[in-house]
């Protein structure tokens, strides 16, 4: 079975771009470093953004 409402998920750009792909965050720099090796760079987060969403939204999910 999907996510239900998987459609109506709010992945937030601030949180994508100020919180887990910026080196200079507080908590999230540590994160950032790991998905920038990766290559998800600040100036590319739409890829991030969709890849959480292609991974996530629509895997499988026991209820």
């Amino acid at each position: 079975m999907k996510l239900p409402n998987r459609e109506q998920a709010v992945i937030a750009p601030d949180k994508i771009i100020e919180y887990l792909l910026n080196v200079e965050h507080r908590r999230g720099g540590t994160k950032a470093r790991l998905l920038a090796e990766f290559g998800y760079l600040r100036e590319n987060w739409r890829e991030l953004d969709a890849d959480l969403r292609a991974s996530h939204l629509e895997a499988h999910v026991d209820m």
